[in-house]
């Protein structure tokens, strides 16, 4: 055991010293040349260009996926005017993305929970939908879920978001919408920074548009909202006319 350990702080000292090696060789200069100007090396045509090339993929992904899109609003749309159990799964910057969406899938009026959150989904026995995001639609840990409840033969209607050529995790949903990069570059580009943006920005619009043809408005979505915590306080201004004019407390 001794020999092990001591093995092991060899090699993690071993890979500190190179680190250190690799970053003392960077000049200080390279941090010194950041400019904030808009020219074409500057930061601002940079982050213009991240936002360009994020949005025309958002764009591409929603138009080759209408009709999956299509149906996917709907299936949001009934799952917030019923207060439908909705499991969002998925791993990593991925599941950040799809919780954003998710948060405001809860102010609809569906029972949201998310994967590994400290509250547990429920049981699948009782049916409902899942929401699953993965960037690549490689995700081990997204597969097994879906695999499982294909397995189970649950009730439970899945809406997937991942990259378009991901065949096995398609299979696995009932509804998939393909995410597609644009071919405008990214120079601020990080591993799947893209498709992470195209997951909650598509996604979250398409939550915003279900409540749009559930009729919500601005009080629905208010009431949908806590008012007692540090994000409020959200509640409708007078509630006198709540229960009579609002669709959704109608359905």
């Amino acid at each position: 055991m001794g020999e092990e350990l001591d093995a092991t702080e060899f090699t993690v000292s071993k890979v500190i010293k190179d680190l250190d090696v690799i970053l003392n060789r960077i000049e200080p200069s390279g941090f010194s040349g950041l400019s904030l100007a808009s020219g074409s090396t500057g930061f601002l045509s940079d982050i213009g260009q991240r936002i360009n090339s994020i949005n025309a993929s958002i764009n591409l992904t929603a138009e080759t996926s209408a009709s999956q899109v299509e149906k996917a609003i709907y299936l949001l749309r009934d799952w917030m005017v019923n207060g439908a159990i909705v499991r969002v799964i998925g791993a990593g910057r991925a599941k950040l993305a799809g919780s954003m969406p998710a948060n405001r899938l809860a102010h609809g009026g569906a029972r949201v929970s998310i994967q590994d959150d400290f509250v547990p989904m429920p049981h699948s026995i009782k049916g409902g939908g899942i929401i699953a995001v993965s960037a690549s639609g490689k995700t081990r840990s997204v597969l097994a879920v879906l695999q499982n409840i294909k397995q189970k033969k649950a009730n439970i209607k899945i809406i997937g978001i991942a990259d378009f050529q991901a065949s096995q995790f398609c299979d696995l949903c009932d509804i998939f919408v393909g995410i597609r990069l644009a071919k405008l570059q990214n120079p601020l580009q990080a591993l799947a920074d893209t498709e992470e943006f195209v997951i909650s920005m598509l996604l979250d619009a398409m939550v915003v548009y279900a409540g749009k043809l559930a009729g919500f408005d601005d009080t629905t979505w208010r009431l949908g909202h806590e008012d007692i915590g540090p994000s409020g306080p959200y509640g409708a201004p007078t509630r006198s006319d709540i229960y009579t004019s609002d669709p959704y407390f109608q359905l």
